[in-house]
């Protein structure tokens, strides 16, 4: 639970006090004023489609203690300290760097076009075996998010384990001056984001900014695979640890296979020392997030056996390569986002895994792709065709691309279909599948691709 001060957050972000009393206590902070409790700091926010100043009366009434506003002729609200900030984005940031400070956890950061949260959820699991540690949950991982995560803190964590996203240049650099990282983890680039970035250099730049921004003490985990992480990180004196399928990685990734019950099998080197890796994780990909996280990992454990033991449990989060059993039908509902680079990592898990009956892929638009849209869904449609699958079903405007490319592979045994909606698809998914199927759902979190997963449920007579 937090408890500051109400002076000691004036000085953390360079406030002024206009109304109330400064000799009070907070005990938890929110920017959200159905979440007030008493004793609350209410920080309102402002964006395109909220406004938060419309509640600061509200959350007064459910007991919030101190607000944040940036309009200094605010009138006073009793009982409430108001407090002058500059910003009250910035503040919250200010706030939680203060409060990191005072609670002073080792921090990890995490970030990449792909990987980010499977590689951050390891690095959880694998630290708690021995110690108490904090991490990010759900998509907290941007300006508004990682505070709030911060705020989580408590006295005996010990370690805090941050993942970072963002949309535009100097995100990072302001999320790993909130965190100031003791250890920062790359695991690739790519061009999710390209639409709001322009190009993969400028992706490159943004993400690179955990790297440029962290202290020269802060240990950078390196995608040994990814020329562009190797080349930012070649003229940083930081000390490093690699990852990766190359020789000469200090965590390298040396064969991956899948077992009869879906469990992804790894030998690895651990500083040339091999060692088998064994995954609840369905798909290649999650080895090298094992590996990231190992080597980030390691050098706070010290154990590389029980840091290895502990990724064995690892299961797969709501739908993200999430497998399901559903009267017959086998469904691989990775729903929750889609870029080129996890499309492919899907489809070599869908033409990897065994079936009784048909493969099919299942795909919605990937979003956020700018001018190379079109470019990125024929190379997925061209990639699908060589996945060793029966069908494509693609849904959007993009989607169109798939099924064009993957009709103009040669495969004449791959039946590809576009569709522009979900309502448009409903009757060739429900039809096109059979007991027996094992069917690939992903897309971008805009396409609402669960959608599909709902309508083969109910369609089959619900999960087993």
């Amino acid at each position: 639970m937090v408890e500051l001060a109400i002076g000691e957050i004036l000085k953390a972000v360079n406030g002024r006090l206009l109304s109330g009393n400064a000799d009070g206590f907070v005990y938890s902070v929110s920017t959200d004023s159905r979440t007030i409790a008493a004793g609350a700091l209410f920080i309102p926010l402002r964006g395109k489609n909220f406004d938060g100043y419309v509640f600061i009366f509200e959350a007064a009434g459910k007991g919030a203690v101190a607000v944040f506003v940036e309009n200094e002729s605010f009138p006073a609200i009793e009982g409430v300290a108001v407090i002058l900030v500059g910003n009250n984005l910035r503040a919250l940031g200010d706030l939680a760097a203060y409060y990191r400070r005072k609670m002073n956890p080792v921090v990890i950061a995490v970030t990449g076009s792909v990987g980010k949260t499977g590689t951050k959820n390891m690095i959880v699991r694998m630290l708690g075996t021995c110690h108490r540690v904090r991490g990010t949950s759900g998509n907290y991982n941007n300006e508004i998010g990682l505070p709030l995560t911060v705020f989580s803190l408590e006295r005996e964590d010990e370690f805090l384990v941050v993942e970072m996203g963002m949309s535009a240049l100097g995100e990072i650099a302001r999320l790993t001056e909130i965190a100031d990282p003791d250890c920062a983890v790359i695991t690739m680039i790519g061009i999710s984001h390209i639409e709001h970035l322009g190009s993969i250099d400028n992706i490159a730049k943004a993400k690179g900014e955990l790297f440029f921004s962290a202290k020269k003490s802060a240990l950078l985990v390196i995608n040994a695979d990814d020329e562009r992480i190797s080349a930012m990180a070649s003229g940083l004196t930081n000390r490093k640890i690699s990852f990766g399928y190359s020789e000469g990685a200090d965590i390298r990734i040396l064969d991956v296979k899948t077992d009869e019950e879906g469990k992804t099998l790894s030998a690895i080197e651990i500083f040339g020392r091999r060692y088998d890796l064994s995954l609840g994780l369905c798909g290649a990909h999650h080895v090298r997030n094992a590996a990231a996280a190992l080597a980030a990992g390691i050098m706070y454990l010290k154990q590389p056996e029980l840091a290895i033991d502990s990724l064995a449990g690892m299961a797969s989060e709501r739908q993200r390569t999430e497998i399901l059993e559903i009267a017959g039908v086998t469904v691989i509902n990775d729903c929750y986002n889609a870029s080129p680079q996890s499309m492919k990592a899907a489809l070599d898990l869908l033409g990897s895994r065994a079936a009784n009956g048909k493969k099919l892929a299942v795909l919605g638009d990937m979003l956020e792709l700018g001018g190379y849209s079109e470019e990125a869904h024929r190379e997925i449609g061209a990639y699908s065709a060589r996945a060793g699958i029966d069908a494509l079903l693609g849904i959007g405007r993009d989607a169109v691309f798939y099924v064009e490319a993957a009709k103009r592979s040669g495969r004449n045994s791959l039946n590809a279909h576009h569709f522009g909606t979900f309502e448009e698809a409903k009757d060739s998914i429900t039809k096109g599948i059979g007991r027996g199927d094992l069917v690939l759902v992903k897309g971008s979190r805009g396409m609402r691709m669960e959608r599909v997963v709902e309508l083969i449920k109910n369609y089959f007579g619900g999960e087993k």
